[in-house]
């Protein structure tokens, strides 16, 4: 599975909403569901599923499910070329 389908599948778990409920393009108050709550529960879970922990500043920046899969793809990149 793809960055970007874990991650939209996280989201739907999280906020108990069908996958194809989600755009990469929602953001924080333009999702059902996503206050800073499940925030919380999301930013966690994607934590535990890619096995990365965000910095201070990027969970400030992440406020939309584009931002967080450009994160995480360059987490993942990062984790792999230092391997």
């Amino acid at each position: 599975m793809d960055v970007q389908s874990a991650i939209v599948n996280l989201f739907a778990q999280n906020l108990k909403l069908a996958p194809d409920q989600i755009s990469v393009l929602s953001g924080i108050g333009t999702l059902k569901g996503w206050d800073s709550v499940n925030h919380f529960r999301i930013v966690t879970s994607i934590e535990r599923h890619f096995k990365i922990q965000f910095t201070n500043q990027e969970l400030v920046y992440l406020d939309s499910i584009q931002k967080i899969i450009d994160v995480v793809t360059t987490r993942i990149r990062n984790q792999s070329s230092a391997t």
